[in-house]
């Protein structure tokens, strides 16, 4: 099911942490630029981070989130409220991913991964929207 979701901007209920920086309908050409400052694995203690994480609105169907050298293609999933925007991949290299981006500009990224022995690794940091 998430194969199919891939491309395709939807609405979650409330319950799910999802920022609306801008109408679904205005997608087009938006791009976020995303720090994180701060990692953390699992229940251990976090460690400071450089991570930078780049999201890519072309169309609503065509969204891509990039980091480390990959770029993976996502869903947004607007909340009705509006205060949240989550970005969400199918598995792509044993990995699940999540960005979640409030509209205050604070911002989660997690990874859950079905490797044994690191299941999750959550960043913390914000996220500013270029044009």
């Amino acid at each position: 099911m998430i194969g199919i979701l891939a491309r395709r901007v939807m609405s979650v209920p409330a319950i799910c942490v999802v920022v609306s920086i801008a109408a679904a309908g205005s997608v087009r050409g938006a791009e976020y630029q995303c720090t994180f400052a701060m990692s953390c694995v699992e229940t251990k203690s976090c460690q400071p981070s450089g991570l930078d994480v780049t999201v890519s609105e072309v169309a609503p169907d065509s969204i891509t989130l990039s980091t480390g050298g990959r770029t993976i293609d996502v869903t947004l999933m607007l909340d009705p409220s509006r205060e949240a925007r989550a970005y969400v991949s199918a598995m792509e290299y044993n990995t699940i991913q999540l960005l979640t981006i409030f509209e205050n500009g604070d911002a989660r990224y997690t990874q859950h991964t079905p490797i044994q022995g690191l299941q999750s690794m959550t960043h913390h940091g914000s996220c500013e929207r270029g044009f």
